[in-house]
């Protein structure tokens, strides 16, 4: 079939290019859909790029297939084609390369643009750039890390290093790996191994005290095991949930949740209360 039959067959259906499907946007233009301001083409009745349906054949819901001539002002410069399971296969065919060069430069000038009402000093402290989408950028000694906010204090401070917490899950696992299979060491040793995890994973140079929460519940939430870290400017919890005790999220950190208890002088009262250290016993 030739292009040119094509373009002699009676439209199905016509639309203009800001609100033809974004698969066509993109293969014939460059343009995704959310590229191009259509509301602004819209108000503007800009007519002069059109798609115009000619052929269209589906079978079930595996198979759908379209043929689109596209015109400038009336006249043809391309042919898009859409085909296969929801349509992923696609392909334009230009058949005027200046009129596509002009369709082009058309939707070009549709496309939106960013504005910026501040430019930002690059020696200026950014917020935005600091904390962004529950994450963190923070200077470490090794230099600026991206880091959970779950695990940074409300000062900045580094509370918890998952880099720390996922080394110190590999020596467990190994200790794991190296219990005879017909051991029971039992869920009480499980958690009291994986408190010591989530203390390894503290900053040295801050204060911390494991806890078992299950003596309590009101406290953390009712996580069954916690360590309580100190900062300048607060103290909070880091632990897990008993819902999570053998869980696989454990070692991916996503079951860790962290709670600030309160500020700093807090700590010393959760410290004198659960003692100072978890004692571990050892298979």
């Amino acid at each position: 079939m030739k292009p040119n039959d094509v373009y002699a067959m009676p439209d199905l259906d016509t639309e203009p290019f800001w609100y033809a499907p974004s698969s066509l946007l993109e293969e014939a233009f460059g343009a995704r859909e959310w590229d191009i301001d259509e509301e602004a083409a819209r108000k503007a009745n800009d007519q002069r790029i059109q798609c115009h349906l000619k052929m269209r054949y589906s079978f079930g819901e595996d198979h759908s297939s379209s043929v689109t001539a596209v015109t400038l002002e009336g006249k043809p410069f391309g042919i898009f084609i859409k085909a296969g399971h929801e349509g992923r296969y696609t392909q334009f065919i230009p058949t005027d390369a200046e009129l596509f060069k002009e369709a082009t430069r058309i939707v070009d000038g549709w496309r939106r643009r960013p504005s910026f009402d501040k430019v930002a000093d690059p020696a200026e402290e950014l917020d935005n750039l600091t904390f962004f989408h529950e994450t963190a950028a923070i200077r470490t000694e090794e230099g600026f890390r991206l880091i959970d906010l779950r695990f940074v204090g409300n000062d900045g401070t580094l509370i918890f290093d998952e880099t720390r917490f996922l080394q110190a899950f590999r020596d467990f696992d190994k200790v794991l790996r190296e219990i005879p299979h017909d051991v029971q060491m039992g869920i009480d040793w499980v958690k009291e191994h994986k408190a010591e995890i989530i203390s390894k994973a503290v900053p040295e140079h801050l204060r911390s005290v494991t806890v078992n929460a299950v003596k309590e519940n009101q406290d953390f939430l009712n996580l069954w095991v916690a360590t309580v870290v100190a900062t300048d400017e607060g103290t909070y919890a880091i632990g897990i949930h008993e819902d999570f005790v053998t869980g696989s999220g454990f070692a991916s950190g996503d079951t860790l949740h962290t709670e600030r208890l309160g500020g700093p002088e807090l700590f010393d009262e959760y410290a004198e209360r659960y003692g100072a250290e978890t004692s571990l016993p050892t298979p």
